[in-house]
This record gives structure tokens, C-alpha cells and sequence, in this order.
């Protein structure tokens, strides 16, 4: 179950884009990688957003450091096992269960005082 408001301006032909403040959040998610579950039961609630600009002035991932958002998560953790051996990345899931909550808050790309992330 999820919801959202996103709000987009752009201006058309290599024009300026700004991304309004906007939110999402999701109840009872469910988070993956590679098929391997790794939360559940997981409440999400972000907002972000970023200040009217040209793409040359933050292209790809220099979005970064224009970005203003938030982010809580609070999830239930399966174990995880990761194999570092390997020659690419191997996850796998373990009986064990934990918790996540994460309460973290960026301003320009800069992670802010009061941010905080417990997995255990």
C-alpha cells in the first residue's frame, strides 16, 4: 500500500526542471535484492524535492547536492549473509530477525545533525 504527491516543473527544450516538494510513503512494504528478502513489514515516509536549475549546473547523480529530503523507515530485518569472497556481490538470507528504523534528513546533499540509522 503506498501514496504520493509529486509535483514537476520543466521548462521544455534543455530548459530548466525543478521538483516541488513531494512525498511517498508506503505501509507494509517489502524491500529485496537479487530475489533475497530483506526487510518486511517496512513503513516508509520520504520527502524531497529539489530548487529550479539547468542540467549542466547538477547533471546525474550531482543531483545530490541540491537534493533537500527526508526519510523514515522502520522495518523488520531478516538476517542477511553476505559473501565477500566472491567475485560479485552474493546476499543470502539467515533465520534470525532484527529491526531498522532510520530517521535521516539531507539538506543540499549534506546529511544533517539529528540523522540517524539503527539495523540490528
Amino acid at each position: 500500500q503506498g501514496r504520493g504527491t509529486v509535483g514537476f516543473r520543466k521548462q521544455l527544450r534543455g530548459g530548466p526542471s525543478e521538483l516541488y516538494e513531494s512525498q511517498v510513503a508506503f505501509s507494509d512494504a517489502i524491500a529485496s535484492y537479487d530475489g533475497v528478502q530483506l526487510l518486511d513489514a517496512m513503513k516508509v515516509e520520504a520527502t524531497f524535492g529539489y530548487p529550479w536549475h539547468y542540467r549542466d549546473q547538477a547533471p546525474g547523480l550531482a543531483k545530490f547536492d541540491i537534493l533537500r529530503g527526508a526519510l523514515k523507515v522502520d522495518a523488520r530485518s531478516h538476517g542477511i549473509r553476505v559473501d565477500t569472497d566472491a567475485r560479485t556481490l552474493a546476499v543470502s538470507s539467515s533465520p534470525s530477525t532484527g529491526q531498522l528504523q532510520a530517521d535521516i534528513t539531507l539538506d543540499r546533499g549534506t546529511l544533517q545533525p539529528g540523522s540517524r540509522a539503527v539495523w540490528r
